[in-house]
């Protein structure tokens, strides 16, 4: 069913706008459609502004790459762009004392379809997605969106209510777990869009909260959950508009890892293996959960491939799946050892 596509040295990354799917590796980013890649970019950065001769120098533990990519193809493109380790000084604690720190040089650029190039936006510093838009932060640390628009960035970024990633919707709804804090009893909450209170978000009946995790579902604008009911039963449901549909579950011993849909409807899911990066498996007519063949062409080095996930730049997985417009899914997996990525992009029509 999966076919390889491309390979590199280097982490391959998947990016999800609207209106398409990109990847990328190193600085070179093309989109992902039909079974190929198209439109192969390469992005450009000039040096750094402040570099400085006398600043020691370091040896690179991770090469220039692109991390994240969020907007809307092909007109708001945005890129997150890791441009090496460098060094900054510091006053010391004696008089005239300078320390060094290392530092990552992070870039923001834009494609600009009218030159036909990467433009830097030095006046930002970070740019990621929001619900169904893009935002920015500057070195005030401020939020702000991409496009100039003058929405109010929602209370729940703005005001600093919670202090680590939560879930958010397409519909700009906001789920997190709250295990222990000042404000929120722990449990699972939900802030709608807009709101500054949250209101507890509601399971399926007989769930054990514990054990549930989260998948955003971007394809239906939904969610998928996954974990124990309080009778000791695996569950996997499906929520859209609101309302939870349970699914047949998932028995295997594998954990689960990632829940999503295809246009025509089609439910997959991907699981965590032991010599494999990640076992597919479709939700058959017939209610069962079946396994999807990957033709992977080397074994994993184990239990290693899911620690180097942390210690990444960008946090970039030992594997992506995404589902494509018209059917189509891409895989990116990578065969990494503690210092060296073999990875291998993957394609399969469903």
């Amino acid at each position: 069913m999966f076919k390889a596509i491309a390979s590199s040295p280097q982490p391959i990354r998947l990016h999800r706008l609207h209106g398409a799917i990109l990847a990328s590796t190193g600085f070179h980013v093309a989109r992902a459609q039909g079974g190929q890649l198209h439109e192969m970019r390469k992005l450009e950065l000039p040096g750094a502004p402040d570099a400085q001769p006398q600043q020691p120098q370091l040896k690179p533990s991770v090469r220039p790459q692109i991390t994240s990519m969020v907007g809307r193809w092909p007109d708001q493109v945005w890129a997150l762009v890791y441009a090496g380790p460098g060094m900054r000084a510091i006053e010391g604690p004696m008089p005239g004392a300078t320390l060094w720190i290392q530092v990552s040089r992070n870039v923001v650029v834009r494609w600009d379809d009218a030159s036909g190039c990467w433009v830097e936006h030095p006046e930002n510093e970070w740019v990621g997605e929001w619900a169904d838009g893009v935002i920015v932060t500057g070195s005030d640390g401020r939020f702000r969106w991409a496009d100039g628009a003058d929405t109010p960035i929602d209370p729940v970024l703005s005001q600093g209510i919670f202090e680590y990633c939560p879930y958010v919707t397409r519909a700009g709804e906001v789920i997190l777990r709250v295990i222990q804090s000042p404000r929120y009893e722990p449990g699972w909450w939900i802030f709608r869009r807009g709101e500054r209170q949250p209101e507890r978000f509601e399971w399926p009946p007989g769930v054990d909260e514990q054990s549930a995790a989260i998948f955003i579902d971007y394809r239906s604008n939904g969610l998928f959950a996954s974990g124990m009911l309080t009778s000791a039963e695996k569950f996997i449901a499906h929520r859209v508009q609101g309302g939870w549909k349970l699914l047949p579950p998932f028995r295997e011993s594998h954990e689960v890892q990632g829940i999503l849909t295809t246009s025509s409807g089609q439910v997959f899911l991907c699981a965590r293996a032991h010599s494999v990066p990640v076992r597919i498996y479709r939700l058959a007519a017939g209610g069962d959960w079946e396994s999807v063949s990957v033709p992977f062409h080397t074994r994993c080095s184990g239990a290693s491939l899911f620690e180097l996930d942390a210690a990444r730049v960008g946090g970039c997985p030992p594997y992506q799946l995404m589902a494509g417009e018209k059917d189509e899914l891409w895989l990116a997996a990578d065969f990494a050892t503690d210092d060296v990525h073999r990875a291998v992009l993957y394609h399969a029509s469903v």
